[in-house]
């Protein structure tokens, strides 16, 4: 009859309009997840004299590594294991002397001081926060974070809150797991730490 047979065109259309949006999503989910996988690493150079001693240090930021040089020597140089996101360099703690900060990727939470109830290798890739100071012309690690359940996204470190102390204002991303760069778009949370003595205290979320 005309009526059933008008019918079936309707459903054929609607199918094929299904089809044509979900082709359609994966294809932009294949190009988000192309561009995140290829687009290039972050970049970035900072100066300052940072030690006190009247020499300028620069700290570059390239290619997922950090590089701490002066004019006439290399002094420090990320572990080429490290993926670097983000380079900042000031007084995180507030003792009057910038320190380096790193937003990085690496294999193992703990390093080589692995807590007593973990047992066999500790190789899962996680997000952490480091944070160095130069002394004497060497780096030291001052705080090294374990691995951090929202990874940092964007890091900036200023006076927030006008009480004379620095903090660390932090953009955070989606806990890691399955299709986490495409989750990143829609999950974004800031958060504000202040360090407390022995470590990075959350102010509020």
């Amino acid at each position: 009859m005309p009526g059933d047979h008008a019918v079936g065109i309707t459903g054929r259309t609607i199918n094929k309009k299904r089809i044509t949006l979900l082709v359609t999503a994966l294809l932009i989910l294949v190009l988000l997840l192309a561009f995140y996988r290829f687009a290039p690493s972050p970049s970035k150079q900072l100066k300052g004299d940072s030690d006190g001693d009247g020499q300028l240090e620069i700290y570059q930021l390239a290619e997922s590594q950090v590089t701490v040089t002066t004019e006439d020597a290399i002094l420090w140089e990320s572990d080429p294991a490290w993926k670097v996101t983000d380079l900042v360099l000031a007084d995180a703690d507030n003792d009057g002397q910038e320190e380096m900060l790193l937003v990085l990727c690496k294999k193992g939470s703990f390093g080589t001081s692995k807590p007593m109830w973990m047992k066999g290798e500790d190789t899962e890739y996680s997000n952490h926060l480091f944070m160095y100071r130069l002394v004497a012309g060497r780096m030291k690690p001052v705080w090294c974070s374990s691995a951090i359940e929202y990874p940092i996204l964007r890091l900036q470190v200023e006076d927030h809150d006008d009480d004379g102390l620095q903090e660390l204002l932090v953009t955070e991303g989606p806990a890691a797991g399955p299709f986490y760069s495409i989750r990143q778009l829609f999950y974004k949370k800031h958060t504000t730490w202040q360090w407390q003595e022995w470590g990075f205290a959350l102010e509020n979320s």
